[in-house]
């Protein structure tokens, strides 16, 4: 115990020594060091370095001593140019205590902290990093660089070669390499951790994103210009490979390296896939025979690449994905990929061929052969009948929350990647096989609407898929689907193609309000609050359906017997002569919804309604959402010819300032009752009540723009009067109706409380002119003088141009025209004696 106790007390008194040795060696030599380092740096650089402060420091590097340079930049060595070849937050420059005491200045350790060095090749050949000056002097003979370590922290390092489009980007993360030199061979051990952000040959990128841990030994020929890499360990994520070989380096470099997998696994091979790709796969875990081996050899320059050659495969392994304890057992495969340039991926292939494995107790089999990167020539064979929850179960899907189910896979096809593409070449891809779906249920974590019982048989024929009574139900929905899915090989194989369908499709049901709910959720009703809807059209769908619906429902409407052929494409939908009844009559539609805008949908129709029970409509519309006029005040049928234009945001909210409608309207066997405003009316015309009006039938042509509904004059013969209206009605329930009712036997006092409102025709008719104005929730019934001065006009005119006639007529042979006996001329018979006592 005093024996340690003695090694502690002397370890720390050495320590303090040599602290206080190195402070005083500081002190005495800090000015000399900085000045020898400076003069010995002007002595051998060729190009200008910046430094933002530069210092000797005992502790930092403690117990070696070190010049500390900071914000340093160092301009590369092209003429002419001001770019950087590395710029760095901190360097350190090590010397040995000893040395300095025996008046050496020897650097045997460099590091580096947050830099970026760029070394560059031009397409003309200079090289950006020949900053050495050779020369035989030094500025002073005992300063001189004897390097073995040097540190790396958070260095990146970026190599292009623009004669060959070679580019290297990599970061030492914390990385020490040691040198060493016998004669024209150097020698580097390098150990730590490094990130690839890509090494990339003209177009092609590899180790994209890796993370490397790498341990490695290997000599560098300077006459030679080669590399020789003894047996090295690279870790890629969880995967170990081992790499041996040479490179050398010369006009046309030349490479012969040798990677093989040790202790290989299933996240050996997922390692080599890019980053994105390696998330998603890098929790499976595997266990049995897994082997992997590759090699790379040839020459490596601007117009040729070498050769690439991965040998890969498992004998009766098994992999898991451990979350879900979700396993395939029995998994054999045999796999290479060859390419004989690897610049050129024309002539590459890869083949997985002997696919066997079992996933919960149901075989899996088939093969995929790729050739021609760059135009893919597929042969792809499976043969499976898989579980649905099973394969959620090792291939989670965040989208789905559940599923059950079978999906039976027997399928064979060949082709180039451009033949699933055009339809002039498609018949040269071969194909076969079916898809067989047997009672499948299927929730999304998006939408609590429960989709289930598919059922059905899709067969190839050509590059489409065949639908066979394809049954499925989406909440209280149901589609029965016969037809065709065209041009299905290529939309598996190309996101950009599009989904078509052509099809008849049957249904005895249809639930909009659930198909367009954005919020799916059965203990809601209409009553507690309003239902949120959300409608758009993919891109990708083109639909060609010949519709037979027995019910459709949506909100109020309860549409019945649909018929009519329905197009989807370029996210546009139309129809043309779709009917349907609802309302106790027939409606006839053609229209198109246009989904293209960002945020909006813009309909337009021509319908046609037909015998429709004009309260059923103020019912399903919601009495349009005003309370003045609502669906217990009218009867009638409603016959109408209307044509629409109006827009809705993604959520089905309407726009009521897009909305321009002419509509073509009749109501026949109309009643109108119990409505507050004829009620007041009626205290106007006395005698008769207006509390019920029945009429035969009503016919205008109505405007509507600018929220502004404009009803011209029209005629209502009703049980009780004959009554001419107009007006207009606003969205934002402003109203203006004129009203001329005719009165019978009107007294004196009706004349006189409605002075200036009414009007005598000459005919023994009076009519009385009113004008309805406010807002629904506030308005009166007044007198309407305007209309009769109006009136007066007219008819002064009139009579104006009748007299003109006259005047034009005048000197024109008159007609002799012989009175009936009831037809004379009832003089005054005073006037008339007294004429004749005259004579």
């Amino acid at each position: 115990m005093r024996i340690l106790k003695r090694i502690l007390i002397y370890g720390i008194f050495l320590s303090v020594l040599l602290s206080l040795g190195g402070i005083i060696v500081s002190y005495v030599y800090q000015d000399k060091i900085v000045k020898v380092f400076i003069d010995e740096a002007n002595n051998h650089l060729l190009t200008p370095i910046k430094v933002g402060k530069i210092r000797f420091s005992v502790l930092e590097k403690f117990p070696a001593m070190a010049i500390v340079m900071e914000d340093v930049y160092i301009r590369e060595s092209i003429k002419d140019s001001n770019d950087p070849l590395g710029v760095a937050n901190k360097i350190y420059l090590s010397f040995s205590i000893y040395n300095l005491l025996r008046g050496k200045y020897v650097v045997d350790k460099i590091s580096l902290e947050e830099a970026e060095v760029k070394l560059k090749v031009t397409k003309a050949g200079r090289l950006n990093y020949k900053i050495i000056q050779q020369g035989e002097g030094a500025a002073n003979p005992d300063f001189r660089f004897d390097i073995d370590k040097i540190s790396l922290k958070n260095v990146a390092v970026v190599y292009h070669n623009e004669r060959k489009e070679e580019l290297i980007d990599l970061i030492a993360v914390n990385s020490t390499a040691r040198l060493s030199q016998e004669g024209s061979v150097l020698s580097i051990d390098l150990d730590g951790n490094i990130k690839s952000n890509q090494i990339k040959v003209d177009d092609n990128s590899y180790f994209k994103d890796k993370n490397l841990e790498v341990t490695t030994a290997f000599t560098y020929e300077l006459e030679k210009q080669l590399l020789s890499f003894s047996p090295s360990d690279v870790l890629v994520n969880q995967a170990r490979f081992i790499v041996q070989g040479d490179y050398l380096i010369a006009r046309e470099n030349e490479i012969d390296l040798q990677v093989s997998g040790d202790n290989t696994h299933i996240q050996t091979l997922f390692s080599l896939l890019p980053e994105k790709v390696y998330q998603r796969f890098k929790k499976y875990r595997s266990k049995g025979k897994l082997y992997f081996n590759g090699e790379i050899t040839g020459k490596l320059g601007r117009n040729i690449s070498p050769e690439l050659i991965i040998n890969f495969g498992c004998q009766d392994a098994t992999v898991i994905y451990p979350e879900n304890n979700q396993k395939i057992d029995n998994v054999s495969l045999t796999g290479t990929f060859h390419t004989p340039s690897i610049d050129d991926l024309s002539k590459a292939r890869l083949s997985i061929t002997n696919i066997r494995a079992v996933l919960d107790n149901r075989p899996i089999a088939g093969k995929i052969v790729l050739e021609n990167f760059k135009n893919y020539y597929i042969d792809c064979k499976i043969d499976a009948v898989l579980d649905v929850n099973s394969i959620l179960g090792f291939f989670p899907n965040e989208q789905i929350a559940s599923a059950s189910g079978l999906i039976g896979i027997d399928i064979n096809f060949k082709g180039r990647a451009s033949d699933f593409k055009g339809s002039s070449r498609i018949n040269r891809v071969e194909n076969s096989g079916e898809i067989s779906v047997e009672n499948l249920n299927f929730k999304l974590t998006t939408n609590k609407l429960a989709f289930k019982n598919f059922n059905g048989h899709l067969l190839f024929r050509n590059n489409d898929l065949a639908i066979n009574d394809f049954q499925a139900s989406a909440g209280n929905s149901k589609f029965v689907l016969d037809g065709y899915f065209k041009n299905f090989l290529a939309l598996l194989l190309s996101k950009k193609q599009p989904l078509i369908i052509q099809a008849n499709l049957q249904s005895p049901m249809i639930d909009l309000d659930e198909l367009l709910s954005s919020e799916i959720d059965k203990g809601k009703t209409q009553n507690t609050g309003p239902v949120k809807y959300y409608f758009d059209i993919t891109p990708r769908l083109n639909l060609d359906f010949n519709c037979d619906v027995k019910m459709l429902k949506f909100r109020r409407l309860r549409g019945k017997d649909i018929k009519g052929d329905l197009w989807v494409k370029n996210q546009q939908a139309s129809t043309q002569r779709l009917s349907f009844r609802a309302a106790g009559g027939s409606v006839t539609l053609n229209g198109k919804v246009d989904a293209r805008p960002k945020n909006d949908i813009l309909i337009a129709t021509n319908a046609q309604f037909d015998h429709l029970d004009v309260d059923s409509i103020f019912y399903i519309f919601e009495n349009f959402n005003q309370s003045f006029l609502q669906d217990h005040h009218l009867k009638g049928q409603f016959y109408a010819d209307i044509k629409t234009r109006q827009a809705f945001n993604k959520n089905l909210k309407w726009y009521p300032n897009s909305l321009v409608a002419e509509v073509e309207s009749s109501i026949k066997n109309g009643e109108l009752n119990k409505f507050e405003p004829m009620k007041r009316v009626a205290k106007y015309v006395r005698r008769e009540s207006l509390d019920h009006l029945r009429f035969s039938e009503i016919k205008n042509n109505i405007h509507i723009e600018n929220q502004v509904i404009r009803i011209p004059p029209m005629e209502v013969s009703s049980n009780v009067r004959t009554i001419k209206v107009e007006g207009t009605h606003t969205f934002g329930q402003i109203i203006k109706y004129d009203l001329k009712i005719p009165i019978r036997n009107p007294d004196k006092r009706d004349k006189d409380e409605a002075f200036g409102a009414i009007e005598e025709d000459g005919k023994g008719n009076t009519n009385l002119f009113l004008t309805i104005v406010g807002s629904t929730s506030d308005y009166q019934v007044v007198y309407n003088t305007r209309k009769v001065k109006q009136k007066i006009k007219q008819d002064i005119k009139k009579e104006g141009q009748e007299l003109r006639e006259v005047f034009k007529n005048k000197g024109k042979k008159s007609e002799t025209v012989e009175l009936n006996e009831d037809e004379y001329f009832d003089f005054d018979s005073e006037n008339a004696g007294g004429k004749g006592n005259n004579k």
